[in-house]
């Protein structure tokens, strides 16, 4: 998403935590300029990284030069890995188009920003108050950074938690509505890529 790329891009990146009993989850977003170690990876030419200090998200961007999500995921995996201790064991990836064919197919989902959001990066104009958000303007709500708050990425991150949730929980709602829910699973698994298992 943006002009000019040459490489794939990570916007965003959670670690979801389900137990065992699957009674509760939790959420952690890393800020996508976190500056971490990122260990060697392999690259689509079949040459490898050089470990180096970086921005969290090039690791999306190391794995994926050759344009293959899983690649890119492997080497963001072994990342946040490395920088956390922790174990991932699978991963999902949503492209942008599939974000908002999501959105559009549960007709919208309704945020309330206290103030004005004026960003032209995230090619956004929206006024304070509640409102139904879909297309553009849904991506341009979650990705808006400067124009919005202390122009932070902590800032961002709790709006696209917020947006996830209230995603979750039309989409439940939706479960008795065919058509909904039939255009929902539609754009999911036209842009979800996922490890095998």
């Amino acid at each position: 998403y943006g002009k000019d790329l040459t490489t794939m891009q990570s916007d965003t990146l959670m670690v979801l935590h389900i137990p065992a009993d699957r009674k509760w989850a939790s959420v952690v977003s890393f800020p996508r300029d976190s500056y971490v170690e990122i260990p060697s990876c392999e690259k689509g030419d079949g040459s490898s990284s050089s470990p180096h200090h970086f921005k969290i998200n090039e690791a999306f961007a190391i794995g994926g030069s050759n344009g293959k999500v899983g690649e890119a995921a492997a080497c963001t995996i072994k990342t946040v890995e490395a920088n956390t201790g922790l174990r991932i064991d699978h991963f999902m990836s949503v492209d942008f188009s599939g974000f908002k064919g999501m959105v559009d197919a549960l007709e919208g989902i309704e945020v309330c920003p206290k103030q004005a959001i004026h960003s032209e990066k995230a090619r956004l104009d929206m006024e304070a108050g509640c409102q139904t958000v879909k297309g553009e303007t849904a991506l341009g709500y979650v990705r808006a950074r400067y124009g919005i708050g202390d122009n932070s990425d902590i800032g961002r991150i709790g709006r696209q938690q917020e947006f996830m949730d209230a995603l979750a929980k039309k989409a439940k709602s939706k479960l008795t509505s065919p058509d909904a829910m039939y255009g929902f699973l539609q754009s999911v698994t036209k842009s979800l890529t996922t490890d095998p298992d």
